[in-house]
């Protein structure tokens, strides 16, 4: 089987963003994928809150875990087509979501102690049982974005009602 085209792979990566997003309650404004980058947002509003309040730092663990479910998703579509790509991860906006990524869980470490490492492999094995049963849907997501290029929101919730039925009963 041939490699997926690299659009493919781009559209999965922001299709992971917005399923995590959804499948963790939040909105999706929208998709879009460009020529050779996508850009995913969200509805999290963690600087509304003070760093006191409890509510701060779900959205900071929340936010880690959206941004991770890019290159996550991207990795569990490796996994299941047995390696055919490879593993460069960072073509397809995954460094920049790291680097954005570090900075949160410096903050996490700063208020939690213990081990950065630890932190960050906590957050790994978070975003890999969040996104792996939900990889159908990313998958559809992905394969929408790619021919339209752009979701609005309400596409996105239309999309995957499904996965959200699942976790409303699952709940």
């Amino acid at each position: 089987m041939a490699p997926p085209s690299n659009d493919y792979l781009l559209a999965i990566h922001e299709a992971g963003h917005a399923t995590a997003a959804l499948a963790l309650g939040y909105l999706s404004k929208g998709l879009s994928l460009g020529q050779d980058r996508g850009t995913s947002l969200d509805s999290l509003s963690r600087t509304r809150y003070d760093p006191t309040e409890a509510k701060y730092w779900v959205l900071l663990k929340h936010e880690v875990l959206i941004l991770l479910a890019g290159e996550f998703a991207m990795r569990l579509l490796n996994e299941s087509l047995g390696d055919d790509f490879g593993d460069d991860f960072d073509a397809y906006g995954s460094q920049m979501d790291r680097s954005k990524i570090g900075y949160l869980i410096e903050e996490i470490y700063a208020a939690e102690g213990g081990s950065a490492l630890v932190i960050e492999n906590s957050f790994e094995r978070d975003v890999i049982a969040l996104l792996k049963d939900r990889m159908p849907h990313v998958q559809l997501l992905a394969r929408e974005l790619q021919l339209k290029r752009q979701l609005s929101g309400n596409e996105i919730e239309l999309l995957l009602a499904n996965m959200k039925k699942e976790r409303t009963s699952a709940a």
